[in-house]
């Protein structure tokens, strides 16, 4: 403590790749980053990559990537609460987590009552873990975007006997993050 206040060194553990969760991190962690917070950096990788593709962190993240864990006292860990969220002894435990479903299962609910707060970027989300018996402090903030990434012109691509309808395309991994437990 200095003065009165805390001051803290984070831990943040977030996916590289390219999947949501890692944009997300990715995002959450720039912010992080630019408001000035003390920041250790260590990846999950829980996604086999596509073919060809190979995430390189850029040079801000990889000063903070090659720091020492000396001195910790939160981690921050952006990822699914079934799979890779792991409480760290000694410190101040905090998920930020994000889902598309009305409840999480038991075992996520746990896992989740393992840390000591839980973040996520929707009102919706919130009010599922709390159906859920989630019993932890549930803060919602809404996840931080760069703005820049979305200003960029896509061409039209065709789809055969369509027409000019809207076609929603989703392409994801049923894997056990996705919920389908």
């Amino acid at each position: 403590i200095v003065g009165e206040y805390l001051v803290m060194k984070i831990c943040f553990i977030f996916p590289a790749g390219f999947s949501g969760f890692a944009r997300a991190g990715r995002h959450l962690l720039q912010g992080l980053h630019q408001a000035g917070a003390d920041l250790v950096v260590r990846t999950l990788q829980y996604d086999a990559p596509d073919p060809g593709s190979e995430f390189i962190p850029p040079d801000w993240m990889q000063k903070m990537m090659e720091r020492p864990l000396e001195g910790i006292n939160v981690v921050l860990q952006c990822t699914t609460a079934n799979i890779e969220a792991e409480p760290k002894p000694g410190v101040l435990n905090i998920l930020y987590s994000f889902f598309e479903y009305d409840r999480v299962p038991p075992t996520w609910t746990q896992k989740i009552n393992q840390f000591h707060a839980i973040i996520v970027p929707c009102l919706a989300n919130a009010q599922a873990l709390d159906r859920s018996g989630v019993m932890i402090p549930i803060l919602v903030m809404p996840t931080p975007t760069d703005a820049s990434l979305y200003r960029k012109v896509y061409e039209p691509y065709p789809v055969a006997n369509v027409g000019d309808r809207t076609v929603f395309y989703n392409i994801c991994q049923l894997t056990p993050k996705k919920g389908i437990d």
